[in-house]
């Protein structure tokens, strides 16, 4: 791993450990092993390690969907590909998906950084776009196509992702608590998943 990645990696171990203000520049500088003044040459401020982070995690986290073959990664096809997964392994496509956000991974310590910190300027512009609105509106795209193409019954489209997100991102919250075993996350997982297709899919009854 290069210099600047380094940096990046060290100063999210920090970030979600101490905090963005709880974190100096010279901490980062002490955590990869270089002096302070070698990581501006990489990095202008504090702020802009974040940018970048935040920029690493949104292609991170578009590779984790495209790995997945997630809906939010299948643009066009969506349909065709919905049409063709069975229940189950929708229910495993989104385990797996639910799983890179949790655990110990970069992309959870991205996502717990923050949630803690949302109520802080650029923070919240960040979950805004990375796990509320941002991830609403996706969906909301998804369901309106499979909607218009019969698969799903006729509601709001953007109703419909709430609906549907809700749940999950609760989960998100219930797994940060660390009392929860995997198989109890995972069985709440997918009764939500089964619960909401019999709901809104016209192939469910």
């Amino acid at each position: 791993m290069d210099t600047k990645n380094q940096i990046l990696t060290s100063a999210l171990n920090l970030f979600s450990e101490y905090g963005f203000d709880g974190v100096s520049v010279r901490d980062i500088a002490k955590e990869v092993g270089v002096r302070e003044s070698a990581l501006y040459k990489h990095f202008k401020s504090k702020q802009e390690i974040l940018d970048k982070i935040a920029e690493k995690m949104s292609t991170e986290i578009h590779e984790v969907y495209k790995n997945a073959q997630a809906p939010e990664a299948l643009g066009s096809d969506i349909v065709n590909s919905y049409k063709k997964i069975s229940e189950e392994n929708l229910c495993e496509m989104v385990w797996n998906v639910f799983k890179t956000f949790t655990g110990n991974s970069e992309l959870a310590k991205f996502r717990q950084l923050l949630f803690h910190e949302k109520n802080n300027g650029k923070f919240a512009e960040y979950y805004n776009a990375f796990f509320l609105d941002g991830v609403v509106k996706s969906q909301a795209d998804i369901f309106s196509k499979l909607i218009k193409s019969g698969l799903f019954k006729k509601y709001d489209a953007e109703i419909m992702a709430m609906q549907f997100y809700s749940p999950v991102l609760f989960l998100f919250q219930k797994s940060d608590c660390k009392n929860n075993s995997e198989d109890e996350m995972k069985k709440l997982l997918f009764e939500h998943i089964q619960t909401f297709g019999k709901l809104y899919r016209e192939d469910i009854k």
